[in-house]
Parts: structure tokens; sequence; C-alpha cells
């Protein structure tokens, strides 16, 4: 049976494909080219066999790196990587082979956008491709602020969508979160993706570089209370709906809510992810201490 994973005997095969460069084909590139897509034919098999292989996708990169002569089209191996993804979308290994091919192929990121659309609308769930999303946008909107916003108001609205279509995935209130901007937490000196309630994190874009204005801030408040009304039990909905109370709370905009209002949020959150029962509790004082605190 075939065992992807020798890395030792790939290692032999480089070896062997360097030595014949520099002995039987050194005066011919055409050869050189001919073996390096002999080897992509046998990395085939292999991978057919382990999609996930470490070991074949390296051979395939060291294999396009000293394609001297550009024989390798750059475009069929975009299109593996879209069959392996179609079988499984969480093969890690082939999305960073699919960044590697993009950026050596020179492919346009606003391609990727789509296609990565493409398949968070076959599966909302596909977290992976809300993940791609998150590198490619502020890669295409690099240093333009007024396109970024402009991006980011839309990527909102193309959210929401996931959320009335599965209510209880995280896939795409991770991507929300990201893109209301992620907590920075001065007391570990780092960046946190979930909401860990402390009274020294700052909802802000640090990663994208934009950051929400009041009035889009609101807008999102609202559109969480509205897929509340009717998705009342989402845990996700409401402890983004928790995280957004706690930035107007910081941007000293205070939204008029009563304790009972928290108490029934996370007796909520109690009876339905009971597994965090003690972190809720915990939160849950935390929150309403920062809410009632005079600025």
């Amino acid at each position: 049976s075939i065992n992807s994973e020798h890395y030792t005997v790939w290692n032999y095969r480089r070896e062997i494909v360097l030595h014949l460069f520099e002995t039987e084909f050194k005066a011919s590139k055409e050869d050189q080219a001919r073996l390096l897509n002999e080897e992509l034919s046998t990395i085939s098999k292999t991978l057919k066999r382990n999609p996930k292989s470490y070991s074949g996708f390296h051979h395939r990169v060291w294999c396009i790196e000293h394609d001297e002569l550009h024989t390798i089209d750059l475009r069929k191996e975009l299109d593996l990587c879209s069959n392996f993804l179609a079988l499984d979308s969480r093969n890690f290994h082939c999305w960073d082979y699919r960044r590697f091919i993009v950026s050596k192929a020179g492919i346009k990121l606003k391609e990727e956008l789509k296609y990565s659309r493409q398949l968070i609308e076959q599966n909302f769930s596909n977290y992976s491709a809300w993940h791609y999303r998150s590198t490619l946008i502020p890669l295409i909107c690099k240093e333009n602020r007024k396109k970024l916003r402009k991006r980011i108001n839309s990527e909102l609205e193309f959210v929401k969508n996931a959320f009335y279509t599965e209510p209880n995935d995280q896939s795409a209130w991770l991507y929300h979160r990201w893109l209301l901007g992620k907590e920075v937490v001065a007391r570990q000196g780092g960046y946190s993706t979930v909401n860990t309630m402390n009274n020294e994190s700052e909802l802000q874009s640090n990663v994208h570089g934009y950051e929400l204005t009041l009035d889009e801030l609101q807008a999102e408040f609202a559109s969480i209370e509205e897929f509340l009304k009717v998705e009342p039990n989402s845990k996700w909905g409401l402890l983004t709906y928790c995280v957004l109370l706690q930035a107007f709370k910081r941007r000293g905009q205070g939204i008029a809510i009563t304790k009972h209002k928290i108490h029934c949020i996370f007796q909520t959150l109690l009876e339905i992810d009971a597994v965090r029962r003690s972190y809720y509790l915990d939160v849950k004082d935390q929150l309403i201490q920062q809410l009632t605190a005079s600025d």
C-alpha cells in the first residue's frame, strides 16, 4: 500500500531529482521540467489516498519552486485545490497550498473572495471559507479606508443570511465578531476571539483596521435585537447582544437595559448551554457591574 507520510523517502526523492538535474539532465531544462511534472503525477496518486498529507503537499510546493521554465500549469493546481476542498472543506493542508498557488500565480484576490463566497453559500458552516475571507479583505482593501468601510458593511449584511439559516452554528458568528473587531485584552497583551467580558477589554477593529461608527454599531445592535425575536434561544445571538452592550458602554453610549433583562439573558444561556454554567454566572456578575457602573 502507499504510505504518503514516509517523509524520509520524499526527501530522498528530492535528492535524486537534484542529482539528475546536475548530471543526466544538466544540459536540458526541458527534461528537468518533464521530470518535475512526472513528480506531480506521482504526488497526485498519493494525495488521492491521503488528501491531508504533509509530505505530499510539501513535495508539490518544492516541485513548483524548482520549475524554472514555468511549465507547471498553476491554474490546474488551483482546480486541484478546489476538488480537494469540495471533498473536505476543512483540509487545512490544501488551504495552505491554495494560498501558495494564488500568490505564485498572481491570481486576483477578488477571485478568491468570490470563490470563498461560493463555498459559504453551499454551506454556511464552512468555517475555513469564512476565515479565508478574513485574510483576504485586509489585503484587498489595504490602506483604503473608504473601500474597507464599504466592504465591512457589505460583509455585515452578508453574514446575517447565515444567522437565520444556521442560528446555532458558530462559524458565521465568529466571522461576525471579527467584523465587529476583536477585543484587546490589555492584561494579557493579546487578542481574544471569544467574549471575555473583562473590564480591561475593548471592542475595536485590530485586524481589518476599521472601527465601526456609532451609527453602524447601533444598526448592528438593532439587527441582533430583531434576530433574537425570531431566535430567542440562540446562544451566539445572546452573547453578541452582550458584547454590543459593552461596546456602547465603552463609548459612553449606555443602552437602557435593566438588571432583570440581563438576568433573563443569562438564565436562557444557562438552560441551553449548561456545561458552561460557572462561566456564565461569573460573566453575568461582571457584565452587570460594568453596565451599572457610573462613568
